[in-house]
C-alpha cells in the first residue's frame, strides 16, 4: 500500500461496521508477522487508519491494535518502525481528553523506548490534575506504559504505575476499562509480594479501587486466588501481601461479601497450623483499616477471635522448654 492511498483508506475504514472490523482485524494482525517489510507496513498503515473509526468501533479495536503496534516498534526494518510510530501518532491525534492531549509526546516516547522513558511518562501522568474522563484512545496509550511500569525492578516505578492504576478506576468509563483488565491485573498482583510495604499498600489499594469500580463479576476467581497464600507455607511477605490485597478487594466488594467470608476467616485464624493462623490473623489486622467505620458491624466478633488466637499462641510459647 502506498502512502498516497492513506487518506482514501481512512475514509473507507471510517465507514466500517463493528462486524466488518472484526472480520478484517485477524488478517491485518497476521500481516504484522509477514516475512517482508512491505507486508508489515501495509498492515500497519491500515491499522493506523482505524483511528478514523466511529468511537464505539474504535474503543473495541484499540485493546488489540495498540499492543501489537508496540511490538513492531522493535522490528529490524526501519520502515516498519517508522510506520508503527506514525500509526501510534494517528491514534494519539484522536484523543479527546485535553489533559492527555498535552502528554501525548511523552506517552509516545515511552512506547517507543520503554527502557528510558517509562518512568518520566508515569511521573508526568501523576503530576497531571485530571478534570475530564480518560477516553478510550487515551487508555490505549496509557495501559502499555502501566503494564511496563508494574514489572520494573525499581520499586519507585512500580509504585507510580500502581498509583495511576488506582486513579484510573475513578477517571475512566467502565466499558472502556474492562477490555484492559487481562493486561493490567497481573502487575499489581506481583507487586503485592514486593518487600517494600508502601509498594504493596499502593498495589492493594489499586486492586480494591478497580474491584469496587467494575464489580466482582469482572474479576472471576480473584478473591479465592488471594485466599490461597494465607493457607500456604510460603513466606511471611507473600502472606502479608495477599492479606492486604484481599482486605482492599473485600472493601471494594462491601460488607455483605465480607460477612459471607467471615466465619471461615475466623475459623482459620484459630487454626492449629501456625502459618495458616498467621495468614488469617494478618487479614484481620488489615480489615478494620480498609473498611473504616463500616467495619463496626463485625468488629466485636473479629476482635474476640483475634484475642483468643493471640492467647493460644502465647500459651504455646510459654509451654515451650
Amino acid at each position: 500500500m502506498s502512502s498516497g492511498s492513506q487518506p482514501g483508506t481512512s475514509t473507507i475504514v471510517s465507514k466500517l461496521s463493528g462486524h466488518c472490523v472484526k472480520l478484517v482485524m485477524p488478517s491485518l494482525l497476521n500481516g504484522l508477522d509477514g516475512k517482508t517489510w512491505r507486508t508489515k507496513t501495509g498492515s500497519i498503515e491500515v491499522l493506523g487508519s482505524k483511528a478514523a473509526l466511529a468511537p464505539k468501533q474504535l474503543s473495541l479495536s484499540l485493546p488489540t491494535i495498540i499492543p501489537r503496534l508496540c511490538e513492531v516498534l522493535t522490528d529490524t526494518h526501519i520502515k516498519v518502525q517508522e510506520s508503527a510510530k506514525q500509526a501510534l501518532n494517528e491514534f494519539g491525534s484522536v484523543i479527546k481528553n485535553p489533559e492527555i492531549q498535552e502528554l501525548v509526546p511523552e506517552l509516545l516516547e515511552a512506547l517507543v523506548d520503554p527502557n528510558e522513558n517509562t518512568q518520566p511518562a508515569l511521573t508526568a501522568l501523576l503530576e497531571t490534575s485530571f478534570v475530564h474522563y480518560i477516553d478510550s484512545p487515551s487508555l490505549a496509550l496509557i495501559v502499555p506504559i502501566l503494564q511496563r511500569g508494574l514489572i520494573e525492578r525499581v520499586t519507585e516505578t512500580k509504585k507510580r504505575a500502581a498509583q495511576i492504576m488506582g486513579q484510573m478506576a475513578i477517571l475512566t468509563d467502565q466499558k472502556d476499562l474492562i477490555p484492559y483488565l487481562h493486561i493490567l491485573l497481573p502487575g499489581p498482583k506481583e507487586v503485592l509480594v514486593d518487600p517494600v510495604p508502601v509498594a504493596c499498600a499502593i498495589a492493594s489499594h489499586a486492586l480494591g479501587s478497580m474491584f469496587a469500580k467494575l464489580g466482582e463479576g469482572n474479576f472471576p476467581g480473584l478473591v479465592g486466588e488471594l485466599f490461597v497464600p494465607l493457607k500456604s507455607e510460603t513466606s511471611a511477605v507473600d502472606r502479608s501481601g495477599a492479606a492486604q490485597g484481599l482486605s482492599e478487594v473485600l472493601a471494594g466488594a462491601g460488607i455483605p461479601r465480607l460477612e459471607s467470608l467471615l466465619p471461615d476467616t475466623l475459623n482459620n485464624a484459630m487454626s492449629p497450623c501456625t502459618y495458616v493462623r498467621e495468614g488469617f490473623i494478618t487479614l484481620l489486622v488489615f480489615l478494620p483499616a480498609t473498611f473504616g467505620d463500616s467495619f463496626h458491624h463485625t468488629l466485636e466478633a473479629s476482635f474476640r477471635q483475634f484475642c483468643a488466637a493471640l492467647q493460644t499462641k502465647l500459651t504455646l510459647f510459654v509451654k515451650l522448654p
